[in-house]
This record gives structure tokens, sequence and C-alpha cells, in this order.
């Protein structure tokens, strides 16, 4: 097992994490030894993907998992997610396009780590619901 966590962040230029809660800009993944939500060599974290921005007008955003509104997500080095300071370790990746609500599709992802497809359980007919069993909404 390695040390250290891993940390997913939205990033506008592959290298830092951008600090707000657009993905669709793109997203890097890396392991981050100090758990600081920053890359830095000298810590010994390593980038390990980049995911390239989102084309066509679709976004990704996270609904939970951290505390700063979908900015960043981190995993222990078991898997599980780590609890932010509000006590969030379950959430919700949620990617729309154009057509809204209604066709967006989502993961969530539960206290242990492990992911499934959302699906419609209430609420508004025909609209996924997040981790909570709440409608997913998009930008």
């Amino acid at each position: 097992m390695r040390a250290g966590v891993v940390t997913v962040c939205g990033s506008t230029d592959n290298a830092s994490c951008s600090g707000n809660a657009a993905w669709e800009n793109g997203w890097i993944v890396f392991r981050d030894i100090d758990g600081d939500r920053s890359l830095e060599a000298a810590d010994g974290d390593q980038l390990l993907k980049v995911g390239s921005a989102l084309t066509g007008g679709n976004t990704l955003r996270i609904v939970d998992l951290s505390s700063d509104g979908g900015n960043w997500v981190q995993f222990a080095s078991n898997g599980f997610p780590i609890p932010s300071a509000a006590g969030n370790a379950s959430g919700t990746f949620v990617i729309c396009d154009e057509r809204g609500a209604a066709q967006a599709r989502a993961v969530s992802v539960n206290v242990s780590g492990q992911t499934r497809l959302a699906r419609d359980t209430g609420g508004t007919a025909g609209v996924l619901n997040d981790h909570d069993g709440n409608d997913i909404s998009c930008p």
C-alpha cells in the first residue's frame, strides 16, 4: 500500500488544482503525500492522470465528497473517500449537456468508495437522484 492519499480536483493548467467546481475545464489525479490538495514534487507528490477539458458544452460537477463545494475529492490508500471537515464521505459525479437534468448521467460514490450508476428513485420523474436521494441538477 502506498503512503499518502490520492487527490482528484478540477484543473485548468494540467498541473495544479484550480480551486473551482467546474471540472469540465479539466482535472488532475495525483498522489498527495501530505494530503494538502497541492501537487508538489518537493513533497514526493506524483501526477497520476490528467483529464482534458470537455467539449460540446458538457459539464462535470460533484455533489458533496468535499468540504468546499465540489472543488476536490480525496481517497485514502485503502480506497475509502476521506471525509471532509463537514463529514461528507459520499457524493455524486454529475455529467450534463445542453439537454439538462432529464438527460444527465451520474455516478455515486458511497462511504466505502464503491461506485454505482445513479438512478431515478423518486422526486421529478425521469431525473436521476444523487447519493442522498435528491434530484440532480445541471448548471
